[in-house]
Parts: structure tokens; sequence; C-alpha cells
């Protein structure tokens, strides 16, 4: 798949007009950029080994760890890695929804969040969408006989 710069640089803007606002409006003193791939330097720095990828990449100091004394400093910094997430993405609907969750992903260590704090806050949002989808089927078949969801009818939440 060939993707421009410009594409690139506009699923980034849709995905950042995507993510809920409240995450989006606090961002503080942070710059979100692209590059085509991540340095030598990143990729020894972040533990990437031969194989692996790197996605994106937050540099800086997180908002949770900004003192007092946090003034006249360089922005941080959110890295979205064009290369890496092209040549994972089937096809350009699910390129971006993975420059969205990459770019939720970097979002969530400016604000402070670690990778397990990510992990948990990623199962959450799918139990909370696998319920909000039951409860919305539900209240669609209200008009029929039954509204109580049975094994045959019930969705499957995939993690």
């Amino acid at each position: 798949m060939d993707i421009s710069d410009d594409t690139f640089d506009r699923m980034i803007q849709q995905a950042m007009n995507e993510l809920p606002r409240e995450y989006i409006e606090n961002l503080d003193n942070v710059a979100i950029v692209y590059a085509d791939d991540p340095t030598p330097d990143q990729l020894t720095q972040q533990g990437v080994r031969h194989g692996q990828l790197l996605l994106g990449l937050f540099e800086g100091i997180p908002q949770t760890q900004r003192g007092a004394g946090y003034t006249f400093v360089l922005p941080d910094k959110i890295t979205i890695f064009k290369h890496p997430l092209v040549a994972i993405s089937r096809d350009e609907s699910d390129l971006r929804e993975r420059i969205k969750r990459t770019l939720w992903h970097e979002i969530a260590h400016h604000y402070g969040l670690n990778h397990r704090d990510i992990d948990m806050a990623e199962q959450n949002l799918v139990v909370s969408n696998a319920r909000s989808r039951l409860n919305f089927q539900t209240k669609k078949r209200s008009t029929s006989k039954s509204t109580r969801p049975t094994k045959q009818n019930m969705p499957v939440a995939h993690t």
C-alpha cells in the first residue's frame, strides 16, 4: 500500500478528531509529528529488537511528573511512524484504525500512563463497548417477544 505524506498527515488529523475531546483538550506542551521510520537511537533506547516494530513514541515529561519548576521547557513529542504502520495494515481503513490506536497509546503516555495502565484501560474499553452493544441490541429487540439475550443472539466481545 502506497500512502502519500499528505494522506498520512490527514489520517493523523482525522484520528485526533475522532478521539474523545477531553484527551485532546488537555494536551499540554506536546507536538504531534510523524516520521517515516524510527531512528536507530530511538529503537535502541526503546529496547526494540530485530524483527519488532515501533509504531509510535512519546518523548518528554509526562504530565504526572511535572512539578512547579516545569517552565520554559521545549515541547514533548509524540511521533507516529508511517512505514511500520503501513507495513502491518491490510488497507487504508485498517491503517486509520491503527493510527488512532497508536496516537491514543502515545497520548496516554503523555498523561503518565504506563503500558500496564494502558493495557487495563484498553481491556476496560473493550468490555464497555461489548456491554454497550449488548444494551443496544437488547433495546432494539424490545418489540420482539423476548428481550432476554440467549447464547444464540448474545454478542461476543473479542479482546
